[in-house]
């Protein structure tokens, strides 16, 4: 799960302040993270799953990294 966090494709905004780390999978789903930053060092994974459903997750969610132009 960290190494989604550290390495995940996106980043989009959950609806409680947490931040959802989106990485893809070599089946070809993705797994989410949901965590929150304490700070820039601290921080804690609330939960996590693995999806195809990727679409669903973006539609309803706002991106934050990379930043959408």
């Amino acid at each position: 799960m960290l190494e989604a966090i550290t390495n995940a494709e996106y980043v989009l905004e959950g609806t409680a302040g947490e931040l959802l780390a989106v990485h893809r999978l070599d089946s070809g789903k993705v797994l989410v993270v949901a965590y929150r930053e304490v700070d820039v060092q601290d921080g804690f994974v609330i939960t996590a799953f693995v999806t195809s459903r990727v679409a669903a997750i973006f539609k309803r969610r706002r991106q934050v990294w990379p930043p959408s132009n």
